[in-house]
C-alpha cells in the first residue's frame, strides 16, 4: 500500500482549471480557481531541460506532485506554486489516483522559463 513519508504535503498550490471561453468565433482559454483553490501538497522537482527553439534559448523546469485525491484534476489545468505567478506549472498527463482507493493524487507539471 502507498504511504507518504512524514514531510509530506507541506507545500502550498493554488489549483486552476481551463475554461474555453469564444471570443469573436475562436476560442479562448483561461484558468480559474478550483473549489477550493488552495491544496496542500508534496512537490519533488524532476529534471530540467535546455534548449534552442526558434533561435532562443530556454529550459524545461519539471516536478511531481503527490496531494490528497481531488476530483477533476485534468490534464489541461495549471498549479501555482506557493501561490507565486512566476512559478505556474501545466499538468502533463492524467493525473495518477495511486492504487484507485481516492485517497492520494500523483501527477507530473512543468513550466518553460526563457533564459
Amino acid at each position: 500500500m502507498y504511504r507518504p513519508s512524514a514531510r509530506q504535503f507541506t507545500t502550498q498550490i493554488r489549483l486552476k482549471h481551463r475554461v474555453d471561453v469564444t471570443v469573436n468565433g475562436a476560442p479562448k482559454p483561461i484558468y480559474e480557481d478550483a473549489n477550493p483553490a488552495l491544496h496542500l501538497c508534496e512537490f519533488k522537482p524532476f529534471h530540467g531541460m535546455e534548449g534552442i527553439k526558434a533561435g532562443q534559448i530556454g529550459a524545461i523546469d519539471g516536478g511531481t506532485v503527490t496531494m490528497w485525491y481531488t476530483p477533476g484534476v485534468k490534464a489541461s489545468d495549471r498549479i501555482i506554486l506557493d501561490d507565486d505567478t512566476d512559478k505556474v506549472y501545466e499538468v502533463i498527463g492524467a493525473p495518477e489516483d495511486v492504487e484507485n482507493r481516492h485517497m492520494y493524487l500523483v501527477f507530473k507539471v512543468q513550466r518553460v522559463v526563457s533564459a
